[in-house]
């Protein structure tokens, strides 16, 4: 049954994510303001994701805060783009290998995505001038500082380069927490994603919780990179810490 209903999931996703690219080419030939097609587009298509996977998510954000600047998080798995779109809809920093995919091409200008290739020094630099331009525009970018997923649920050493243009500009940073009920959920390790999808997504439902913290600015962009890492790292351990606790007394 987990087979069949991670097959069907899986064909859905791939269909509506068709739909809503060719969605956003139309309606953004038409429109006077490409950008807001862009946010409504990414946002939908989040939100489908998650309830054909039957994900269900928890909002922590005691303050109802707005995320502006720079948001990042701690990446633990792929459904981490769907959490964070189906809220905060913004260009997000992804590996450039993800131009590189059959059919994505398209997609990726249409979402306003900034392609990286870590180990291209030229590429860096582009990167980090495509952050400030859409900072400076008063646009939102999401980004993971870990540079990918780790082997580790906890996070990896932060990537330095977003920190210091956030602190040039003096750019809000909003850390933001993702934590999944199922650890299994994180995809770590060589394991495909095929694999993955089929092992963890064939699940009747799923949990996931984010976490908005406050944000954090500092003109210091090592101190700054620390801030951050340590509020997030502080969540992902008091969401773990509360697990074992429940699971404990269970």
């Amino acid at each position: 049954m987990k087979f069949l209903r991670a097959t069907y999931r899986l064909f859905r996703i791939s269909t509506c994510t068709i739909y809503y690219i060719i969605w956003g080419k139309l309606h953004s030939a038409r429109s006077e303001d490409p950008a807001k097609v862009t946010k409504k587009m990414l946002r939908n298509w989040a939100k489908k994701c998650l309830y054909i996977l039957n994900y269900e998510v928890k909002v922590i954000n005691q303050g109802k805060l707005q995320p502006r600047g720079i948001i990042m998080s701690n990446h633990r798995s792929y459904v981490d783009i769907f959490i964070l779109f189906s809220l905060y809809p913004s260009s997000i920093v992804a590996k450039s290998a993800v131009g590189k995919w059959p059919g994505l091409r398209s997609a990726v200008k249409l979402a306003d995505m900034i392609l990286v290739d870590r180990g291209n020094h030229n590429s860096r630099l582009n990167t980090m001038k495509e952050i400030k331009a859409r900072v400076e525009n008063e646009k939102r970018v999401v980004l993971f500082p870990e540079g990918g997923i780790g082997d580790s649920y906890y996070p990896q050493k932060f990537k330095g380069g977003s920190f210091l243009i956030a602190s040039q500009l003096n750019a809000p940073i909003t850390p933001i927490t993702l934590w999944y009920e199922d650890q299994n959920d994180a995809w770590m390790g060589s394991i495909s994603f095929v694999r993955h999808f089929y092992q963890q997504m064939g699940k009747k439902k799923s949990f996931a919780t984010i976490k908005v913290q406050p944000p954090v600015q500092n003109d210091d962009h090592k101190a700054l990179s620390n801030e951050v890492y340590d509020v997030i790292y502080q969540s992902v351990s008091d969401f773990d810490n509360l697990q074992k606790e429940n699971k404990q007394i269970a």
